[in-house]
This record gives structure tokens, C-alpha cells and sequence, in this order.
């Protein structure tokens, strides 16, 4: 953490940099006043960029030969979190680096293990488990849900 204060100036001028003069955004604002919203910058929502960073504790040597895995990308979200927000623990809690990248959008998601061979071996059969798990898991739910559906079509009647 840093001196007290220190945050909230930052926080304060992001603030003043992202509002026009009437604290609205400057797309806004220009199209509040007649000017072309081209002229302005356009805010679009832009994912945040993906850092690999080799983490402080991973030695060097272990990053040579990757255990390459793919999952549906369904599963792997549920895995690691719509957001990958258990990454990081996942990676702290085994020791393994993980790097998570969907290949194609909304159907494969490929996970490169980096770690000792016998670490990458466990975690590569921790992912296949929880991924057998969880598709057992889905055929679990939509067979309750159709017994459900089948109770109440013959006691609607």
C-alpha cells in the first residue's frame, strides 16, 4: 500500500480525465452540443489484456515444455470462473502456471500447464476430473428437470 491520500488523488484525476466539463463523457457531451460523436473519442468496452507474467516463485527452467489440455469452454468457465477469477489460486494452491486462452469463442478453451512433469500430469487429471464431474453434474440437472417437466404435464390436467 502506499501513503494515505494516495489513492484518492489518483482515483480523483482518472476521474476528472474520463468527464467533459459537465462531468458527462465527452461522446456525450459532443452530442449534447451538435458535433459529430466521430469527432470525439468513442468509449467501446475492450477486455483487459491478457499479461503472462512468470510469477516470483515458478523457476525459469520449468517453463520449456507446456501440458497443452482442451476443455469445452463451458466447463473450463465454470472451472476457473466466468471471469478466470480462481486462477490464481488454482496456480498458488498447486504451484503449476496456468494459461487459460479460449481458442474459439464459446466452444474450446485451451489450458497450457507449465510445472515439474509429475505436477503437470496431476493437475492435468485434477482438470480432466473436475470437467468429467461437471458434465455428470449437467446430465444430473437436466434429467431432474425433465422428470419435473413430465410431473407437471400429467398432474396439469
Amino acid at each position: 500500500m502506499g501513503p494515505p491520500g494516495l489513492g484518492s488523488s489518483v482515483s480523483r484525476s482518472v476521474g476528472l480525465a474520463e468527464a467533459g466539463q459537465n462531468g458527462q463523457p465527452p461522446s456525450v457531451e459532443a452530442e449534447q452540443s451538435g458535433q459529430q460523436p466521430s469527432s470525439t473519442l468513442k468509449r467501446a468496452p475492450f477486455p483487459p489484456p491478457q499479461v503472462h507474467l512468470r510469477p516470483w516463485w515458478f523457476p525459469v527452467e520449468e517453463m520449456r515444455h507446456p501440458v497443452t489440455l482442451y476443455l469445452e469452454s463451458d466447463l473450463a468457465d465454470e472451472i476457473f470462473g466466468a471471469n478466470q477469477d480462481n486462477l490464481y489460486q488454482l496456480q498458488w494452491m498447486s504451484q503449476a502456471l496456468l494459461h487459460v486462452t479460449k481458442v474459439a469463442p464459446g466452444t474450446v478453451t485451451e489450458i497450457n500447464i507449465f510445472g515439474r512433469p509429475p505436477l503437470q500430469n496431476r493437475m492435468k487429471s485434477f482438470f480432466l476430473s473436475l470437467a468429467a464431474w461437471y458434465r455428470e453434474l449437467h446430465v444430473q440437472r437436466a434429467e431432474k428437470i425433465r422428470q419435473l417437466e413430465e410431473f407437471l404435464k400429467t398432474h396439469e390436467s
